[in-house]
Order: structure tokens, then sequence, then C-alpha cells
């Protein structure tokens, strides 16, 4: 147990060596990400603070006898339980920011029917089609699914013109549709004629639909 005491002290420190080396890059992030990671700060020292001493009383208790080391088990167990139970509480709003969870109910009313269109353009989200119980259609970047793609071609476009192409053909043809963008090629996009308008934006993406749900 002294052994697993020690460990756990590393880890500690490990996590705040970590955390300053972090925030020292910190002004390189977004201002999105830099609000989210200020906010995270506190718990991530809390979590630290508590693994040393943690570490630390579960060491001095190993050395103590049968009693003590049964204490130490007890003192390491519960330790390690507030660990991760406090650094899962502090990266609640990062990890909903990234799931982009909080845009649901939008999408949701955009999606009119269960065969509307729903892409993910330069980027592959992996939490929104889970959420969303929706199938999306890859434009460009086909991530891990490259594997999946290959049993399932019409779930994939390769080029952005064709995407392009298919997107004004939904608009012609009074079609509703919903893509997710990376944003810079949101901004290519809207320097052309794109049939689109905003549903969401963040520094991580731009959700957009087009103009046929546009007066509803």
């Amino acid at each position: 147990m002294k052994i697993a005491g020690i460990l756990f002290i590393i880890f500690g420190i490990a996590i705040a060596v970590g955390l300053t080396i972090y925030l020292g890059k910190l002004h390189e992030a977004d201002a999105f990400d830099q609000a989210l990671a200020i906010a995270y700060k506190p718990w991530i020292i809390c979590v630290a603070v508590l693994a040393i001493i943690g570490g630390a009383l579960t060491w001095l208790l190993a050395g103590k006898g049968t009693t003590g080391k049964d204490w130490a088990i007890i003192c390491l167990a519960a330790s390690g339980y507030l660990v991760g139970q406090i650094g899962f509480l502090g990266h609640n709003p990062w990890g909903k920011y990234i799931a982009g969870s909080e845009y649901i109910p939008a999408i949701k009313a955009e999606l009119i029917s269960p065969t509307t269109p729903f892409y993910a353009v330069g980027r592959y989200e992996q939490a929104l089609p889970f959420y969303l119980e929706r199938t999306t259609t890859l434009v460009e970047f086909p991530d891990e699914m490259q594997f999946g793609l290959e049993h399932q071609p019409e779930l994939w476009i390769p080029k952005r013109e064709d995407f392009v192409k298919q997107w004004q053909m939904h608009q012609d043809k009074g079609e509703a549709a919903v893509a997710i963008l990376r944003n810079d090629i949101y901004d290519d996009l809207k320097k052309t004629d794109f049939p689109m308008r905003i549903i969401a934006k963040d520094p991580r993406r731009v959700i957009v639909a087009n103009l046929v749900n546009k007066n509803k």
C-alpha cells in the first residue's frame, strides 16, 4: 500500500505540473476555450491537492500494522473516488461544449422529418449524431469512419463542390437540410451564394440550415 500511496502522490504532482504547463500556453487558445479552462482550474487544483494528501495519508497509514493497512485501503479508495468525481464534475461544462449538446433543441427544430438530410462538413461530430438519433453524411473528412464509408459510400461526399451542388438541389426542391461546418469552411461559403442561415455557432463549429424553413 505504501507504493500505491507514493504513486498517488506522483499522480497529484503530475496533474499540478500539467496544469501549470497548460495554463502557460492558454493564451494560444481561443477566448471560449480560455474561459472554460479558467473555470476548470479550481477543480483541477482540488484534484491535485486531494491526490497528494490522499497519497500521503495512504503511505503513512500503510506503515501502522494491519489496522493501519485497512485504513490505508479505505483512504486510497475514498480519495481516488473523490478525485474522479471532482474531475468529472468540473469537466462537465467543457464536455457539453465539445459535444455540442446545448444545440440539440435548435437542430431538432430544423430536422423536420426523419429524411431531412444532415451533413458534417470538414469535421466529424462524435456526440451530436447519437443525441439526435440521426445518420450523418460526411463531407471531405471521413476521420475514423473511413472503413464504414467503404461499405456505405452513400453516406460520404469526398468533394466540397459536390456537397454544395447537393445542398443547392435541396434548396431548389424546397427540401430542408442541416449541416455542421468547420468555421473556416463557413467563412468560405459565406463569400458565395450558398443558401444558409446560422442555427448555432461557437469556436469549434457553425451549424446551419438552408433557407427552406426561414420564415416558419
